[in-house]
């Protein structure tokens, strides 16, 4: 077995596109039992410096995987949540 097979993820990222045709990332980690989630957008930065992306915590922060049996491939409805306009850094 590889070294990289022998690694356990501990989150997932996805491709997500809001209501308004925005596109952004929802992304779900799991630390001791609880599951974080959290989207992302892209920085329209002015600087190279500035980062590429922008993380947010999701609505759905916080949630415990205790009664989830499978976090990781579970339908998580970031695209039902309302973002405030702040959000949306473009």
């Amino acid at each position: 077995m590889s070294e990289e097979a022998e690694k356990k993820d501990v989150g997932a990222v996805w491709i997500k596109t809001s209501k308004k045709k925005t596109k952004y990332l929802g992304m779900s980690i799991n630390i001791d039992g609880i599951n974080y989630n959290f989207v992302a957008f892209k920085n329209h930065k002015k600087k190279p410096s500035h980062p590429d992306y922008r993380i947010f915590p999701s609505e759905t922060q916080n949630k415990s995987v205790k009664n989830d049996p499978d976090p990781i491939n579970n339908d998580n409805d970031f695209d039902d949540q309302p973002m405030p306009d702040e959000a949306f850094p473009f």
